[in-house]
């Protein structure tokens, strides 16, 4: 089966409208994804190209997904095309600002930032659908600028997809997180 060609239709009132995230995005790392026969235990898409197939995303024993707040309004989401001809794909990005410079923000940057990393994004017209960017093979890297001024005291927190990959997917499964953090 491959994908059918539709009419775009307007989707609907206030649809281009900005806003409506979640200020809590979550985060995990490709390398505590489980494999079976080498392959990751990763949910393939449909034939629309987005839509991720039921199932949830394996990890490895111990290992979970962490929330990570963001300031409220600081999100700016992104999935831009790009590459040569016959060879285009998509490149995924996050971006977000964390107040302060208490420890906690600042061991997340310093233990995060040479990581494989995966986010989730929930909207909050659809919070059981949750934007996954990057995939096992085109995985996102963190890069961070602290800003501390008259105005404000806070981290900005930029991911972006190292490759021209698959678009953003629309996953329905669930995340397992650390027992201990009270997620």
């Amino acid at each position: 089966m491959t994908y059918t060609t539709v009419d775009l239709k307007k989707p609907g009132p206030d649809k281009g409208v900005g806003g409506g995230i979640k200020n809590e995005v979550i985060f995990f790392d490709f390398d505590e994804i489980s494999e079976t026969d080498g392959i990751p235990n990763f949910p393939q898409r449909d034939d629309g190209g987005v839509k991720m197939l039921a199932g949830d995303i394996g990890f490895k024993a111990g290992c979970h997904a962490i929330k990570v707040y963001g300031t409220a309004g600081s999100f700016e989401n992104t999935s831009k095309s790009a590459g040569e001809a016959d060879g285009m794909g998509w490149i995924p990005g996050c971006k977000f600002s964390y107040p302060g410079n208490e420890l906690e923000g600042r061991e997340f940057a310093a233990n995060w930032i040479n990581k494989n990393i995966g986010i989730g994004q929930r909207m909050c017209s659809n919070p059981s659908q949750v934007d996954i960017y990057g995939t096992p093979c085109c995985v996102l890297k963190m890069s961070s600028v602290w800003t501390h001024n008259k105005d404000k005291n806070s981290t900005e927190f930029t991911f972006e997809a190292v490759g021209i990959g698959k678009p953003i997917g629309i996953y329905n499964g669930v995340f397992p997180y650390n027992e201990d953090s009270g997620s």
